[in-house]
């Protein structure tokens, strides 16, 4: 069995114990062997909005889901009935700011209880802005409930996150075995069984204290042999380290790169894309040239000047064909006014009568 199943198996054996018949916290159910996931029922006074007002409620079912990280990552809980809470969510329930990998996860059970009973409430960073206003200005009524929801006394102490000495802890701090407990050097109590080792420098390390996996080969490190990536934060072992020539920034495989003309290895901050090289060794980029402007089109040739109509006399008809000098119209204009005046009738145009050419023989 490995240190995460002897968690499982102790916290359900300590939660079996700590909630009997007799407690207002219950067990309703649980899933898997050992248990990853628990039904409690609160049976503890409580304030729920029913009709749009705040009004007081006697029973309430939570449910707590332990993850493939836990005990390092904190179990994820959430309410299967309404509740109006400043630090309660219809999806989840605020308990990462205080999670540790020491604490049990009945203390935990324990303080999800006062939370509903408003014997814990924080207003300053709540889920629930509507329920921390009402927090704020009904203070005086707070607790709801009183009722003692502390754990009896199990006779055996609870893990503990503390600097206390390998012989007052007892219990190792993940499976509550006894087994050869000692202390890591954070002072957490760990058995035989649950204590792990710094790959590279071979430190004592244990499940509490949430040892660091490099995230190329997955060796555990202890915080001192351990390094982050600049840019993506993973943790690193000493042989899966890369250092960027241009800022000296230890990064990850991911991160790093390959310059095609110095060789060098290079971080995304001193990456030039557009080069496809390092910073140092890429060529600068050249300025954008503006293309010539075409050359101005030809003017147009000017039209040709319009030919001006020689009367010529009709001698059939014995009158002159010939256009108005102002509007251009064709006039028939007789013979007799050549020389002479004449209007236009349909510009009222006056102007003189040219007198006709005469025919060649």
């Amino acid at each position: 069995m490995n240190m995460r199943l002897k968690r499982l198996q102790a916290d359900y054996e300590r939660i079996r114990l700590a909630f009997g018949e007799r407690s207002p916290i219950q067990i309703k159910a649980v899933y898997g062997n050992p248990p990853e996931k628990y039904h409690m029922v609160y049976r503890v006074k409580g304030l729920a909005l029913q009709g749009g007002k705040v009004a007081a409620k006697s029973e309430h079912q939570v449910e707590i889901n332990l993850t493939a990280g836990y005990p390092r990552q904190a179990p994820q809980c959430r309410m299967l009935t309404p509740v109006f809470h400043p630090n309660i969510a219809p999806h989840a329930i605020c308990i990462g700011d205080h999670w540790a990998a020491a604490e049990s996860l009945a203390d935990l059970i324990v303080r999800i209880g006062e939370m509903i009973s408003y014997q814990s409430y924080n207003t300053k960073s709540p889920l629930n802005g509507d329920a921390a206003r009402y927090a704020d200005t009904h203070a005086k009524e707070f607790p709801v409930d009183a009722t003692d929801l502390s754990l009896p006394d199990l006779g055996a102490p609870a893990p503990s996150g503390g600097g206390e000495a390998p012989a007052a802890l007892g219990r190792c701090g993940n499976c509550g075995g006894s087994e050869d407990v000692q202390a890591c050097p954070q002072g957490h109590a760990g058995c035989v069984n649950c204590r792990l080792d710094c790959s590279s420098c071979a430190a004592a390390l244990c499940v509490v204290c949430g040892p660091k996996t490099c995230h190329a080969c997955r060796a555990l490190l202890c915080a001192t042999c351990a390094a982050a990536c600049a840019n993506c934060g993973q943790a690193l072992c000493a042989a899966h380290r890369h250092s960027c020539r241009a800022g000296g920034e230890t990064v990850c495989g991911d991160c790093a790169g390959t310059c095609p003309y110095c060789g060098g290895e290079f971080c995304l901050a001193h990456f030039n894309p557009g080069a496809g090289a390092c910073l140092g060794c890429a060529p600068p980029m050249p300025a954008a040239v503006k293309p010539p402007l075409p050359p101005p089109l030809p003017a147009p040739p000017p039209p040709p000047p319009k030919a001006a109509i020689t009367p010529v006399a009709n001698i059939a008809s014995l009158k002159l064909l010939l256009a108005c000098p102002s509007c251009q119209r064709q006039l028939m204009v007789p013979t007799a006014l050549a020389g002479r005046s004449a209007m236009c009738y349909f510009c009222r145009t006056v102007f003189q009568v040219p007198r006709p050419r005469p025919f060649d023989s």
